[in-house]
């Protein structure tokens, strides 16, 4: 009987997600609108499996409304 490393267990569990994307992404310049329309500029710097992530360089907008 195989058992799987954690690692080997959380490639297989994201694999088809669509923080598979975000994983992808890590790096690159994002911006993420919040619930009340602020938005977030920044670097992703990383995202676990339940899509929270960290960004650095960030400039935060606050909506207008």
């Amino acid at each position: 009987m195989a058992f799987l490393r954690s690692t080997d267990f959380r490639q297989k569990r994201t694999a088809n997600t669509m923080a598979c994307l975000l994983q992808a992404m890590e790096g690159s310049s994002v911006v993420v609108e919040l619930k009340n329309y602020s938005t977030v500029h920044g670097i992703l710097a990383g995202c676990d499996d339940a899509m929270n992530i960290e960004m650095k360089a960030v400039t935060v907008h606050d909506s207008k409304r």
